[in-house]
């Protein structure tokens, strides 16, 4: 007889998705308990959790043998000794990549069809003229460039996506050499060749995880090397841009407009030069998130349950040694 598993969540998900989860793990208990204290009385009990954010200190749970996260970073588990443990950590990478990827395509056409621009003109009421359409004007996306860094879920779902939209696509990643094949991508570079591919980029998107190593991947070299007619594209998270040298590249001329959803410091405060710069586009780190995201997340946890009840190894496993 199969052992009952007991599933502890604090994500306020569905009733459709906690029948969800118990289908997958069955025979097994699932709790959710959103109040913390409920959440910490729970604990001693539960074999494995979901959920995005945990206490400080997990040891009085005794039992606990898997941690699922309700996202596809794992930075959220800084300060809880869970990361230094034994127990098996998983995140739901490949969750976001259909809205991370819209929300890039998005802000592609944002800045290539002036829509900034073009809403000002509607809200006070004035109707551009032909002399006034230069201003308006630029090229297709079809055509471009797209150098995309970091070639992970969303990585390649934001190739596909440029791919369809007849873009020329570039890409870096840790895990692929040079030399290496995608159906979506045109060329891969290795990270001793990073500038290279910038320099031949319209598009530049971030899609790397944030590690020791990321950390201001993106500075005033790499800034320098992009085309002054480029737009750099962030939605990974806020530390593997260097914002400060991205508003003198900017006010410089370097490059021609970011579009940004992770900053270092979020949320941003009042009156941030980043808020108000009008060669930016900001929102606040919600790129991956739309009303099916729960959906989504289930979804990989329930498939990864299946594989915890047949023995077999489960996907999105972090990795302790490479922080992701």
């Amino acid at each position: 007889m199969e052992e009952t598993l007991n599933i502890l969540t604090n994500v306020d998900l569905h009733p459709s998705h906690l029948e969800a989860i118990e289908r997958a793990a069955a025979p097994a208990c699932v709790w959710k308990e959103t109040d913390k204290e409920r959440f910490l009385q729970k604990l001693p009990d539960a074999h494995i959790l979901f959920g995005s954010r945990f206490p400080p200190r997990t040891g009085h749970a005794p039992q606990l043998r898997w941690v699922q996260l309700f996202s596809a970073g794992a930075d959220l588990l800084n300060g809880s000794d869970v990361i230094e443990s034994n127990v098996l950590i998983t995140t739901v990478s490949g969750a976001h990549s259909i809205a991370v990827s819209e929300h890039v395509i998005s802000l592609m056409l944002l800045f290539t069809r002036h829509w900034p621009q073009l809403l000002a003109l509607q809200q006070a009421g004035h109707w551009a003229r032909r002399d006034e359409w230069s201003e308006l004007l630029d090229y297709e996306l079809f055509g471009r460039t797209v150098a995309i860094i970091g070639l992970g879920n969303i990585g390649r779902r934001v190739a596909q996506l440029c791919k369809a939209l007849g873009l020329r696509v570039l890409a870096s990643s840790r895990t692929v050499p040079a030399g290496g094949s995608d159906y979506n991508v045109d060329q891969f570079f290795v990270a001793e060749n990073l500038h290279a591919m910038l320099g031949q980029a319209h598009f530049v998107v971030i899609c790397v995880p944030s590690t020791a190593r990321t950390k201001h991947l993106i500075a005033e070299a790499e800034l320098r090397a992009m085309r002054p007619d480029a737009f750099l594209i962030n939605i990974s998270r806020g530390a593997v841009l260097d914002q400060e040298m991205l508003l003198q590249a900017l006010d410089q001329g370097w490059l021609r407009g970011a579009g940004l959803d992770v900053v270092e410091e979020e949320p941003l405060p009042d009156g941030h030069p980043i808020l108000t710069h009008p060669k930016i586009v900001v929102s606040p780190h919600i790129a991956g998130w739309t009303k099916r995201y729960a959906e989504h997340a289930v979804a990989v946890f329930c498939n990864n349950l299946k594989l915890f009840r047949k023995g077999e190894p489960l996907r999105n496993i972090y990795d302790r040694q490479r922080s992701y």
